[in-house]
C-alpha cells in the first residue's frame, strides 16, 4: 500500500477523493532512496510529463479561452507539440487571446497578455513564455544557477 503524502492525511475523504480522480498519483510519495532522496535515474526514464502555467493580462480574455488550460490541452493532446508551441498558440502574437478581442483588439486592452509556464519532461525542466504586448515581467533561475529577469521579448 503507498505512503499518504502528508497533505493527503488531513483533507477529508470527499475532497481526497475528488483529488484522486482528477490527479493521478495525489497523495502518494515519490520512491525514494534510503535518505529520502528521489532516484534522478528512476523519475527521468518514467515517461512524465508536467506542465504548470501563470497567465498575466486582461482577465476576461484569460477567462473567455481559459488560456492556461487550453495551452495544456494543446500541448497533451497534439502528437509531439511543447509547451512552448502551444503557449506561443495561445498567447503569442495572432494567438487565441488576440483573437478572441475580436474588433476590440488593440482599442480596449482586451485580449493582451501574456503565459509563462514550466515544462518538464523525464524530469528535465524548461522555461517557457510567450505574450502579445509590449511586454511582460517574468524571472527564473536558469540550470547554471543564474538569476534571470525579462521584460521584452528577447530571449536570454
Amino acid at each position: 500500500m503507498p505512503v499518504q503524502a502528508p497533505l493527503a492525511r488531513i483533507l477529508p475523504d470527499g475532497v481526497r477523493d475528488a483529488l484522486g480522480e482528477c490527479l493521478p498519483g495525489f497523495g502518494r510519495h515519490q520512491d525514494t532512496g534510503e535518505r529520502g532522496v528521489v532516484d534522478e535515474e528512476k523519475r527521468r526514464s518514467s515517461g512524465m510529463r508536467a506542465v504548470a502555467m501563470s497567465g498575466t493580462g486582461n482577465g476576461d480574455s484569460f477567462l473567455r479561452t481559459a488560456a492556461t488550460r487550453t495551452a495544456a490541452a494543446v500541448a497533451r493532446f497534439s502528437p509531439h507539440r511543447s509547451l512552448a508551441s502551444a503557449v506561443r498558440e495561445i498567447a503569442g502574437p495572432g494567438g487565441e487571446l488576440q483573437r478572441s478581442a475580436g474588433d476590440r483588439w488593440g482599442k480596449t486592452g482586451e485580449g493582451e497578455g501574456g503565459i509563462i509556464g514550466i515544462e518538464v519532461v523525464d524530469g528535465i525542466g524548461k522555461v517557457v513564455a510567450d505574450f502579445n504586448c509590449g511586454g511582460m515581467f517574468r524571472s527564473w533561475i536558469d540550470d547554471d544557477g543564474k538569476e534571470r529577469v525579462m521584460i521584452d521579448s528577447r530571449v536570454g
